[in-house]
């Protein structure tokens, strides 16, 4: 490293500097990691993250970069990656194997906690920070963070031929059923920037029409969230790679779906459906549309991202990989911030349990007593993804 030299950027000025050469390293990949995603979440979850991006530069210009960020409001001096609370997959961006090496060294060396979350797997990194520190910093895995995603690149005949035939009948009955109430019409939309805010906020009403408002996970229930999306829905349909998706029956919209399209593939970034319509399963229908769309227009793969859904097997998808590196120096800094760490994560693991527990408990009563809570009883398989 003896010619290069590390940047920490801390202010948005900074990071708009960045953008040429931070879409340079993202290129080809995840459109997450790009420059227009890091900038909305940046300006949204201003008050709650303050950013501290690492940059490697040498004589040739920047090498790698850290896209990390520092919370405002807890004890914890842990740094995150950008991108953290929207629970996506993520990573850093570098040239090469010794431009990586190079960043792991400074970030190390800096002797700052860091949380790297959702690595994927069959990346360096983990094997890199896990072989590399020295005895004076600790570095904890967590695996188990899998997504799937699905690939396209056939006639939509032939993809639906591919799926097991009792998934196939499945959704074969819930259409007939979404039928019987009413046609049943599929809306893909490709907003431009002048019309991205409408059709999002059109998509926010539905995804908070139902059991996310109640459980306070909706986009509208989180204003740095909402904020996150209008202004990256923005971004993506200046550079025409926002994608909205509505299923309609009898006329009413009753399930949505918000995504990027880069690369020849679908990333999905939000669905949301109306529970009242649940008996159809609309997010399951959408979905299945969603996928012929993606055959009839030459993509090439369906990225699901979040976590693994059960509902998401209907359609025999692949796996991603991935894991989440905490790194500790051995300092009173680096204990205090693991101790804040683990506290965070106990409560929000009890928190997350207790609302599973609720919700089960609320099911049984509407399957028992349906008139106890009117149109309250999921489809066993239907959408459910908290992100």
């Amino acid at each position: 490293m003896t010619s290069a030299r590390i940047d920490v950027v801390s202010d948005i000025r900074g990071l708009a500097a960045l953008r040429d050469d931070w879409n340079d390293l993202a290129a080809g990949g995840n459109p997450l990691l790009r420059h227009e995603c890091a900038m909305a979440f940046t300006e949204a979850y201003g008050r709650l993250y303050e950013p501290r991006a690492v940059v490697l530069r040498d004589g040739t210009g920047v090498r790698a970069i850290a896209p990390l960020a520092a919370p405002r409001l807890t004890g914890s001096s842990t740094l995150h990656l950008m991108g953290q609370p929207l629970h996506e997959p993520a990573s850093l961006l570098y040239r090469d194997g010794a431009a990586l090496e190079d960043l792991l060294a400074a970030l190390v060396g800096w002797r700052r906690p860091f949380l790297l979350h959702r690595l994927p797997a069959d990346r360096p990194e983990t094997d890199l920070l896990q072989a590399g520190p020295s005895r004076l910093t600790r570095c904890f895995t967590r695996t188990g963070l899998d997504s799937a995603w699905v690939p396209l690149g056939v006639p939509w005949a032939g993809f639906e031929a591919a799926m097991a035939s009792r998934h196939r009948s499945a959704v074969r009955r819930k259409w007939k059923a979404a039928e019987s109430r009413g046609a049943v019409e599929f809306e893909a939309l490709a907003p431009d920037e002048a019309r991205a805010e409408a059709v999002l906020r059109a998509f926010f009403r539905i995804e908070h029409s139902g059991w996310k408002r109640r459980d306070g996970t909706s986009i509208l229930s989180n204003p740095p969230m909402e904020r996150f999306f209008l202004l990256y829905g923005r971004a993506a349909a200046r550079l025409g790679m926002l994608r909205i998706f509505f299923l309609k029956i009898g006329g009413e919209t009753v399930a949505g779906r918000v995504a990027v399209e880069h690369g020849r593939t679908l990333w999905e970034l939000k669905i949301g459906y109306d529970e009242r319509w649940s008996e159809c399963s609309p997010g399951i229908l959408l979905t299945h549309a969603t996928l012929r769309y993606g055959c009839e227009n030459g993509l090439a793969a369906h990225e699901f991202l979040g976590v693994l859904e059960r509902w998401e097997n209907l359609w025999s998808p692949r796996l991603h990989r991935y894991n989440a590196l905490r790194v500790y120096p051995a300092t009173l800094r680096g204990g205090v911030s693991f101790a804040c760490d683990l506290t965070e994560v106990a409560v929000r693991r009890s928190r997350t349990r207790a609302a599973a527990a609720c919700r089960t408990a609320l099911d049984r009563l509407s399957a028992a007593w349906p008139g106890a809570r009117p149109g309250a009883r999921f489809a066993p398989m239907e959408p459910r993804e908290e992100r």
